[in-house]
């Protein structure tokens, strides 16, 4: 199976290849190899069979690989359908942690409509971000329960009074929407349809709604989450105080 980026370091600087031998080192097409030296591959000479310097291999794969990066700024994250940075749709992102000190920053692609990841660290997290809104799910509090600043890690099984945290992710919000209106969807592909250029599949749109709905459920659980409880004890009569006074009387 074919190398998707070849590795420069299994070109031996001290040897000279042929075209079929470097079409066996990476296992790739011999025209592919032939295709690099018109992109600049340096050869030997012009003699027949072409030879090519296994040390002018690695620096030629090490630059194609360079030319192939495409480094986010503060603020974007990688579109895998897009093959490009994006700023996330409605410049919102999740930050959703995995360790005490790392997590992942998720956001939705506004030209596709697919969900990214950025892999972050906590520390650099106000840096990566830049202008975005970035709010911290509730996987936070079970890392915040962890060994920090000498207190334990609850036991498993525990009783505690504090509330449970509410789950709250993009994925799990997908099978909530799997049964969507074909209104919906419709509307979908007329909303995405001129902004992608293209004709959507039903299947397609239905995979924008749920990406959209599922972010904005998230925002409502975490709006819900966030509003104070009602008292408890507003409405029940004081009967203890009244029996104590009557018995002075």
């Amino acid at each position: 199976m074919a190398q998707r980026l070849p590795n420069p370091r299994r070109a031996k600087i001290h040897r000279s290849y042929t075209v079929e031998e470097v079409a066996r080192l990476y296992g790739v097409h011999r025209n592919t190899v032939r295709q690099w030296i018109k992109q600049g591959l340096p050869v030997c000479d012009d003699r027949r069979p072409v030879l090519i310097l296994g040390s002018e291999l690695a620096a030629f794969l090490t630059r194609k690989r360079a030319s192939n990066k495409r480094p986010c700024k503060a603020g974007e994250i990688y579109c895998v359908r897009c093959r490009a940075p994006k700023s996330p749709a409605l410049a919102m992102a999740d930050y959703e942690p995995l360790t005490a000190t790392t997590g992942n920053l998720i956001g939705l692609c506004p030209t596709c409509g697919g969900t990214m990841y950025r892999r972050v660290n906590r520390a650099r997290l106000p840096a990566v971000a830049g202008n975005l809104e970035v709010r911290l799910t509730r996987g936070q509090e079970r890392i915040g329960s962890s060994v920090i600043g000498g207190n334990p890690r609850p036991r498993p099984g525990a009783r505690s009074c504090a509330k449970p945290p509410v789950m709250s992710s993009v994925k799990t919000s997908h099978a909530a929407n799997d049964n969507l209106k074909d209104e919906l969807i419709g509307r979908t592909r007329e909303v995405w349809q001129p902004r992608l250029g293209r004709v959507l599949s039903p299947e397609d749109a239905r995979q924008i709604a749920v990406n959209v709905t599922g972010f904005f459920s998230v925002l409502a659980e975490w709006s819900r989450a966030e509003m104070p409880a009602p008292a408890n004890d507003a409405g029940k009569p004081v009967a203890s105080d009244d029996k104590e006074v009557r018995r002075d009387r």
